[in-house]
């Protein structure tokens, strides 16, 4: 809302699509030939790989473990009381 700007497809000779704005021509979104969709970056490594801050709102579901790029696995660090449940058995509160 309130942006004039058009948004146009790229279609790359490697197979991938850019979806950019066409008055500064910077990419805002990349799907690969392979299925990888990227968000603030060309080069998407991951199914969907996002570069920058992001939110999501409503449940997360994780189908595997949580694992930082660097292979170890995710630690989670809060001020505030938290609930895990895994495989609907929960864990006492953090």
């Amino acid at each position: 809302e309130g942006n004039d700007a058009n948004w146009l497809w790229q279609n790359k000779t490697d197979g991938s699509l850019l979806w950019k704005q066409n008055t500064d021509g910077v990419s805002a979104m990349t799907l690969t030939s392979g299925g990888n969709l990227g968000i603030g970056t060309t080069a998407p490594a991951y199914k969907l790989d996002v570069v920058g801050t992001s939110q999501l709102s409503g449940a997360i579901e994780v189908g595997g473990p949580l694992q930082r790029t660097d292979g170890s696995l995710f630690k989670i660090e809060s001020d505030h009381a938290m609930d895990i449940v895994i495989d609907n058995y929960q864990a006492m509160p953090l």
